[in-house]
């Protein structure tokens, strides 16, 4: 099975999808609402495909947090698909453009997984039975501006932030992989 293709033929319906679930979305945070939706493509242990949908869901008012049962669309994503026993074929994030918090990334105009979900994917990277996989690919859409997007693979994105946090406080992550 050619995933790559798949990745190729799904990518714009994980788009739409991406672009549906950021309605469900839920960020109270008045100074900053941030709805983000997530669109992905996986493969059933059958191999069988399908594609879901997850949002964020930040229950806290005030500053950004990464505590239960706040969570990002992404890791929310990830734990479905752990719960499906399926691996990640590739995974569409749509969020309203902002800087990265961590590293003040913002170069082709979209916002990337912020600095937590990156230090998931490299935990999940280090687990043979997670969902994600280095070759796994991520694409970051502009809600607005179809030509704004970064797409690259697990490994080739994470590459792009070496000065990430290699440890997070451990009471940021008491329920790895949302609710």
């Amino acid at each position: 099975m050619d995933l790559d293709r798949i990745w190729k033929l799904k990518k714009r319906l994980l788009g739409q999808i991406a672009h549906g679930q950021r309605q469900d979305a839920f960020s109270p945070r008045p100074d900053k609402p941030f709805d983000v939706g997530a669109g992905l493509v996986v493969l059933t242990p059958k191999r069988e495909l399908a594609c879901i949908g997850a949002s964020n869901f930040k229950e806290r008012v005030g500053p950004r947090q990464h505590m239960c049962p706040d969570h990002c669309a992404e890791m929310f994503g990830i734990k479905m698909a752990r719960k499906m026993k399926s691996r990640i074929i590739g995974m569409v994030i749509e969020a309203p453009p902002q800087a990265d918090d961590f590293s003040g990334y913002f170069k082709e105009g979209v916002t990337v997984s912020c600095g937590f979900c990156r230090y998931e994917y490299r935990r999940e990277l280090k687990d043979p039975e997670s969902p994600l996989t280095a070759d796994t690919w991520l694409r970051f859409n502009h809600p607005t501006n179809r030509k704004k997007l970064l797409e690259k693979r697990v490994s080739a994105f994470l590459a792009l932030f070496p000065n990430d946090p290699k440890q997070l406080d451990p009471k940021h992550l008491v329920n790895r992989g949302g609710p």
